[in-house]
């Protein structure tokens, strides 16, 4: 249960229901679309259900699943200053010197005594969930990529304290880094039904299907001295202890063989990949191509995750415009084509 083979499913049933409801003929033709999670399915319902839908737009869909996605973090912004203030996160959370423990206070103030680096994961995790996000929403997130390269900028305080004043301005006055590992992935165990939870259904997608462990151990950016941010502690740990999983390298490799990954074989598709979306490196960009040519890469230089699926505007550069013109060209030729 809870799989990308039961979506689908789902999504042709519902498009019955849809066909049956509203009386409509055996010539309608069905475009799929979605973005990120969504864009994966609508790439993949034309790959497995080829004759229901004439195309499909997958929108920042990373179709590769893999257990250490260290590239998320591969490209940053800053890259000099950012990772030098990680090496030195890094060395305090190592050192055995009182005076170093009680800098890491003063900069980070962690909420308990470290036991363990289980711990120092957790709280090496909190240092980089900070510009987690800011890369993948830099085209209407808050806080953009020149934000981050503005806070680290210029002379004055060591790279540490610096990227102390940015942590420290993006979360709550006072609070504390979280640093236990015991109740890191409390949120994956929790099982009370809400209607906005999605945490926990996700991560039992990653572990049954996907991976994504967005890690740093092994990463080649600012973030790679973060040593103890694993794929065991990131991803491994989480299968295990919150659904006892732990065949998640065999299920990454069944779902790609499965759908094909980078080798994905159906036409009539066209991805639109931002160039500076951390997804990109599991999705199809210029640089893997197609491996059919009856469907299409599309590039979008300097956006970011689902960056076409927004309306036009009028402040929208030359990239996006002529993105918008691919798709719609590529669903014009989908709707124009005979079934």
């Amino acid at each position: 249960f809870l799989r990308s083979d039961q979506a689908l499913a789902d999504i042709v049933t519902f498009q019955d229901h849809i066909i049956r409801t509203r009386n409509l003929t055996a010539d309608s033709k069905w475009v799929a679309f979605g973005g990120s999670y969504p864009g994966m399915l609508a790439a993949w319902v034309k790959l497995l259900y080829p004759s229901r839908f004439i195309g499909a737009v997958a929108s920042s869909a990373p179709i590769e699943a893999k257990i250490d996605f260290f590239e998320y973090f591969g490209k940053d912004t800053c890259v000099n200053t950012v990772r030098a203030a990680m090496e030195e996160v890094h060395r305090l959370l190592t050192s055995p010197s009182a005076s170093d423990a009680a800098t890491l206070k003063t900069l980070f103030n962690p909420c308990f005594d470290f036991t363990s680096d289980d711990d120092r994961f957790v709280f090496e995790r909190q240092i980089y969930s900070r510009f987690q996000g800011i890369a993948q929403s830099n085209d209407f997130g808050a806080v953009k990529l020149a934000d981050v390269c503005n806070a680290f900028a210029g002379a004055g305080p060591s790279p540490v304290e610096k990227l102390s004043r940015f942590y420290n301005r993006t979360v709550a006055s006072g609070r504390c880094t979280y640093n236990n590992f015991a109740g890191a992935y409390d949120y994956a165990k929790n099982t009370s039904l809400t209607t906005t939870g999605i945490y926990r259904q996700w991560s039992y997608q990653t572990c049954a299907e996907f991976g994504y462990g967005q890690t740093t151990a092994n990463a080649k950016g600012a973030f790679s001295p973060l040593k103890f941010v694993t794929p065991d502690r990131v991803h491994a740990y989480m299968c295990r202890d919150a659904f006892n999983i732990t065949n998640a390298p065999a299920n990454v490799e069944a779902t790609n063989k499965k759908y094909g990954g980078f080798n994905l074989n159906v036409a009539n598709v066209v991805l639109p990949t931002g160039t500076i979306d951390p997804w990109a490196a599991l999705g199809l960009t210029n640089a893997t191509g197609s491996a059919n040519p009856a469907s299409e890469v599309v590039d979008i230089l300097g956006t970011s995750h689902c960056r076409d699926m927004y309306a036009r505007r009028a402040g929208d550069d030359g990239h996006i415009t002529w993105a918008h013109q691919r798709v719609e060209a590529a669903v014009d030729g989908f709707l124009r084509a005979k079934c």
